[in-house]
């Protein structure tokens, strides 16, 4: 949770609906990091990122969620980033999934 800013306006895009706030997220993935929730693991590729602006960035890529060896989810994303302080914080993100 740490990469998204945490603001009200912050959008993420799940299961075709637009969702508001930095809390919704947090409720939404809460569940999903409870002690001793079985959780898949993460990786990225073909990432890409675009400059909008000196503190703005278009982040594009493949997620992969994978367990045991199998992938469990994948798709691709774009996130719009801001640079906030030193750190670069996710305003939006949009993440399809693969069909399977």
């Amino acid at each position: 949770m740490s990469d998204y800013a945490h603001d009200s306006t912050t959008t993420f895009v799940s299961g075709g609906h637009l969702h508001f706030g930095y809390d919704w997220i947090r409720s939404n993935y809460a569940p999903l990091f409870q002690p001793g929730a079985r959780r898949d693991s993460l990786r990225f590729e073909e990432m890409y990122s675009r400059e909008l602006s000196p503190t703005l960035a278009q982040v594009f890529g493949r997620y992969i969620l994978f367990r045991d060896g199998k992938t469990t989810s994948s798709g691709p994303f774009t996130l719009i980033m801001q640079r906030q302080g030193t750190a670069w914080k996710i305003l939006h993100d949009q993440s399809g999934s693969d069909t399977r």
